[in-house]
């Protein structure tokens, strides 16, 4: 009876694993004009990181900006550092 319960509750595991993981179909896609237009205004977003200016993986941080941004010359990147793990506990 154990092994018959644990198998029935392993597939139901499986059957809804199985139906989160199943995508929806797309209604129709947008025209490509107004997808290009959008994709070519210029954007400016803001990173927030918990991190101090003058902390070292602020420079990665910033070389990675640099790289998304030659990829994406569209979109400028504004990083926020707010501070260190200290300031940041307490908010």
């Amino acid at each position: 009876m154990r092994r018959t319960l644990w198998f029935f509750a392993l597939g139901l595991m499986l059957v809804a694993a199985l139906t989160a993981c199943s995508g929806t179909q797309e209604a129709t896609p947008a025209s490509s004009q107004a997808t290009e237009a959008a994709s070519e205004a210029p954007v400016t977003i803001e990173v927030y990181y918990p991190v101090a200016v003058d902390a070292p993986i602020s420079n990665i941080l910033k070389g990675y900006i640099a790289d998304f941004e030659k990829e994406h010359p569209n979109i400028k990147v504004k990083p926020v550092f707010a501070g260190g793990y200290g300031d940041v506990k307490t908010t």
